[in-house]
């Protein structure tokens, strides 16, 4: 019998994917996709796919190698009679159904273009949050000026804040150089606040004589008018009923109480802005741990600093011993070995492994 070989110009308009092809076709599908429901398919070959289904109500699977009653739902879109994989899906190993793409960008659950380089990741693993350059991050605070939003999305803070806790001017948790943080209620530091100017001299009897504290670029006072002692930077009463600071002379505090720690001439608490900068424990009105997580030395923490990379680290200025990092930096899943040979003379006698856990830059 003479088999009439037929030219099947199919144009599959998929709005999701952007395709519209002419492909040859034979008419006659081999044995596995015929079995598979297939009508009409490509060329024969090893990559032959179906092009009508044998039942005409039946949709062209999502992998093309059969047909289907119906296209998965939730997971792919019905495009002219074939089950197109939604965005951040792809064909599972059935061909029936759609799966979550198998994404390279660490930590991501769906993505577009997976495994090229376009990928771009559409959705994060539980545990983190999706940031404006696709990569998942498990706190947005990593990346400068971005919080973390119900979505899961790492938004941007007000243009006022350089960290924050929401999108409006009055939710920021930290201030540029030059302006402090006014919370709004003292008493419930974690809801946030206003930016406000830095301190100044104040011409009047009481408040501010001297702005000589000065913590991460913004000035605070070091010494108070009128009876009054310099609190979390701020010039505040000292009386009885509140006695902040327990020696005070001449406007400079020399000794502090319980829950406040002794810095420039006044006293501050470790758990909110600016003490948390300098200090991340305090007993009996001492700072006894620098914030940069090393020990305090005599008392000072200036000159215990971590690496630019981290917020806390156990050795100063090492970029290997981070604890936690500093915004716009990120501690990888993984980890590596480092591999120290000991030698004794020419002969290597021992080798040493550690760690390393560096801190990365946010791209």
């Amino acid at each position: 019998m003479l088999v009439v070989l037929l030219l099947i110009c199919i144009n599959v308009l998929a709005k999701y994917s952007g395709r519209e092809t002419c492909e040859p076709a034979t008419g006659v599908c081999d044995g596995s996709l015929s079995k598979a429901g297939c009508a009409t398919c490509t060329a024969a070959g090893s990559d032959q796919t179906c092009l009508s289904c044998t039942t005409s109500s039946h949709k062209i699977r999502p992998d093309e190698k059969g047909c289907i009653a119906a296209c998965p739902e939730g997971v792919s879109t019905d495009v002219d009679g074939f089950c197109e994989c939604k965005n951040g899906y792809q064909p599972s190993a059935s061909g029936e159904t759609c799966e979550l793409d198998a994404c390279n960008t660490p930590n991501c659950k769906a993505c577009d273009n997976p495994k090229t380089d376009r990928e771009v990741c559409t959705e994060c693993n539980d545990g983190n949050y999706l940031t404006p350059t696709s990569q998942c991050v498990p706190d947005c605070t990593v990346i400068s000026g971005y919080y973390g939003d119900a979505d899961k999305k790492c938004k941007k803070c007000h243009d006022a804040c350089t960290e924050c806790i929401g999108a409006a001017s009055n939710q920021c948790s930290a201030c540029p150089a030059g302006m402090m943080l006014q919370y709004t209620n003292t008493n419930t530091p974690a809801y946030g606040g206003t930016c406000v100017d830095q301190c100044s001299v104040s011409a009047t009897t009481e408040g501010c004589a001297e702005c000589g504290a000065r913590i991460g670029g913004t000035d605070y006072c070091s010494k108070c008018k009128g009876g009054q002692v310099s609190v979390d930077g701020v010039c505040a009463a000292n009386t009885k009923r509140n006695v902040i600071c327990t020696t005070l002379s001449d406007g400079v505090c020399s000794a502090c109480t319980e829950g406040y720690f002794l810095f420039a001439g006044g006293c501050y608490k470790t758990g909110q802005q600016p003490g948390k900068q300098v200090c991340s424990n305090a007993v009996g009105g001492k700072c006894t741990k620098c914030a940069s997580g090393i020990d305090v030395v005599d008392g000072d923490c200036s000159t215990r600093k971590c690496h630019e990379s981290c917020e806390t680290c156990t050795t100063a200025n090492d970029p290997n011993a981070c604890t936690t990092c500093n915004t716009g930096y990120y501690k990888p899943q993984k980890c590596w070995d480092k591999v120290q040979s000991v030698f004794r003379g020419a002969r290597r006698v021992q080798a040493v492994h550690s760690v390393i856990c560096q801190c990365v830059h946010v791209p």
